[in-house]
């Protein structure tokens, strides 16, 4: 996800362009402004806000764009030739502002007003249609849910008449995306953690090392002076204490049984913080957390581990 911008882009943006394009037709030009990179972890830098000008088939927008704010906006205003139109997607309220034919200040007036009326029409509307699927009088019908519907409904719909489904407009945004990801260099390159050593031993493999739990447990291993061999199946975007001399990262999974007996031979304490994954069924689950478990378990006896 965070390895270059266009990730982001294809993630997220693809929304706010899908309603440009419903709106004005295809995109025909771009031009994009990336805000600077801001750090948003240790050793992660990304760039997370672009201003992007569209010409499109008919009229132009300008899109702001911007990831991990802290008060949600989604807003779209549209201009035409009597008038303006402004939808916030967030909270469902539609507002809309027309010209009369009389004097400049009353035209303040009743716009302002015409605005305000669609703004507390649209947020009682909203409060009382949150009031009614709450209670189960009537279904979810909130903008995302019934965008997803109808995209879903459509495809299955053109399925079920033998058609194949058409992507055109889903190739245009996944091109638009990566037309304005290559406006910038990208994030500053995320250092790997360094390959270890065939013959290293270490005093303790961590299994699971990477999440939450074993983040913590990696500071008071290394705390006490010990070398931790961290065993995950994802080591991408680690922190600093991954990196540091007396830390191996090894990439693989606890139900790979090879994998594990190479890891706990390299030390004489294993910590198995690892689950094998989930299912389909709680047979499944159970499998791949006790069977997970078990191997590493039988592995660690067979090496001979203390603990």
């Amino acid at each position: 996800m965070f390895a270059e911008p266009r990730n982001l882009l294809l993630e997220q943006a693809v929304h706010p362009l899908s309603q440009i394009d419903d709106l004005l037709g295809s995109i025909e030009a771009i031009d994009a402004q990336p805000q600077p990179p801001r750090a948003v972890a240790e050793w992660i830098e990304l760039i997370t806000g672009w201003l992007v000008s569209l010409r499109c088939e008919r009229g132009t927008a300008q899109l702001q764009f911007s990831l991990g704010q802290r008060y949600p906006v989604w807003q779209v205003s549209v201009i035409g030739d009597d008038g303006q139109i402004e939808a916030d997607m967030i909270h469902n309220r539609l507002s809309t502002s027309t010209p009369i034919r009389w004097l400049d200040v009353a035209d303040s007036l009743t716009g302002g007003l015409q605005r305000a009326g669609g703004l507390i029409a649209g947020s009682l509307g909203g409060a009382l249609a949150y009031a009614s699927s709450v209670s189960g009088l009537t279904g979810r019908n909130d903008p995302f849910f019934r965008s997803m519907q109808g995209s879903i409904g459509a495809f299955y719909k053109c399925l079920g008449a033998g058609k194949r489904p058409r992507g055109e407009l889903g190739a245009r945004l996944v091109s638009a995306c990566c037309d304005v990801a290559r406006r910038v260099n990208g994030p500053k390159a995320l250092p790997r953690p360094r390959v270890p050593a065939a013959d290293a031993q270490y005093d303790v493999a961590l299994l699971g090392g990477t999440g939450f739990i074993g983040r913590h447990t990696l500071a008071a291993l290394r705390a006490s002076g010990k070398r931790v061999a961290v065993f995950a199946r994802s080591t991408d975007n680690l922190p600093l204490p991954f990196h540091a001399p007396e830390v191996g990262v090894f990439r693989d999974s606890i139900n790979d049984r090879e994998a594990v007996r190479a890891i706990v031979q390299r030390t004489p304490v294993v910590v198995n913080l690892a689950h094998g994954g989930g299912g389909a069924t709680s047979a499944e689950i159970e499998a791949a957390m006790v069977g997970g478990a078990r191997l590493v378990a039988e592995e660690a006896l067979a090496a001979g581990c203390s603990q």
